[in-house]
């Protein structure tokens, strides 16, 4: 679909009067246009990607709030995809006066392509019900009966999840921003340059930010929400740099990017304020495991021989 989309702006660029990108010429906005929705679908493509990538770290993490997560974001790239299709279509009927066969493929892709979503979000809609289910059981099987370790550790489950959900909202966001509008403006202006330096920053940010929840570290996480403060910035410059009439779509994306960063925010300073209260052996990963047992495994050894000899008096058969 990008392809075809990439197709149609050079046709429409070699019949113009005009060179592209002078805003006199008769199809700028037209092209415009169609070059935003090729990096719609070039980032649609990547969502897709990233998704797969998440169901992989939601099975090995068994973190129930991502399977959740990940069955909504399903149904919404579905949803998306119908706007697709509507877009596609109010773009091929404003151009009167030249071949549109490009455009066209496109709307019978992004049909063939919805239905398909829209099949598998279904799907996966189901079986993301059935592994909750499991996965709460696991959960509990790890953190034990106490509730308010439970809790505190949905909080963790929630930020985490948010960490990863920002790989996407806000890194990739910020790489299509900066590829585009430097391709566009035929080089870097000084918000670009802004932007480049936070979308540089921002995956070490959130891996510095999944180390700061492990160790407990008060003011490395305060500096991971002053970054996001700033990314928020970034992201109102980017809302002032992509807004067009008539073509709002880019603008929505960074808005829903900021909501997240909001939403990062809260839950750090949540998770931060969570620090101390008992939940660290509980996150550790790796061989840091060993250095912060869990109360299950601080049993004296004696206590597991006696709990062990239980088990076997109580699972023992007479033959008498």
């Amino acid at each position: 679909m990008a392809s075809q989309h990439l197709s149609q702006s050079i046709l429409l660029q070699e019949i113009d009067d005009i060179p592209y990108p002078d805003e006199n010429s008769k199809y700028y906005w037209i092209i415009r246009r169609v070059n935003r929705t090729k990096w719609e679908n070039i980032a649609f493509a990547s969502i897709q990607l990233w998704f797969v990538s998440m169901v992989v770290d939601a099975s090995v993490y068994q973190n129930m709030p991502e399977v959740i997560a990940l069955a909504v974001i399903n149904m919404i790239c579905a949803i998306l995809g119908g706007v697709q299709i509507i877009q596609s279509k109010k773009t091929e009927d404003m151009i009167l006066d030249a071949s549109v066969y490009h455009l066209r493929m496109v709307f019978y892709l992004a049909i063939a392509v919805t239905t398909l979503l829209g099949i598998f979000s279904c799907i996966f809609f189901y079986i993301s019900y059935m592994v909750v289910r499991e996965v709460g059981w696991v959960t509990y099987k790890k953190i034990g009966p106490d509730m308010r370790i439970q809790r505190l550790y949905t909080v963790f489950q929630m930020f985490v999840l948010i960490l990863k959900i920002d790989i996407f909202v806000e890194f990739l966001v910020s790489c299509f921003y900066v590829t585009q509008f430097a391709t566009d403006n035929g080089g870097f202006q000084w918000e670009t340059w802004i932007e480049l330096i936070i979308t540089v920053l921002i995956l070490p940010m959130l891996y510095f930010a999944r180390e700061a929840v492990a160790l407990e570290k008060r003011w490395w996480m305060a500096s991971f929400i002053t970054f996001q403060v700033i990314a928020m910035l970034g992201f109102i410059l980017m809302i002032y740099q992509t807004t067009e009439p008539n073509n709002l779509w880019y603008t929505y994306i960074v808005v829903i990017s900021m909501i997240f960063a909001l939403q990062t925010i809260v839950l750090a300073s949540w998770t931060m304020f969570n620090f101390g209260k008992g939940l660290k052996p509980y996150i550790q990963r790796g061989s840091d495991k060993r250095n912060y047992p869990t109360q299950q495994h601080q049993l004296e050894p004696d206590e597991k021989s006696a709990l062990n000899k239980n088990n076997a008096d109580a699972w023992q058969i007479d033959d008498d």
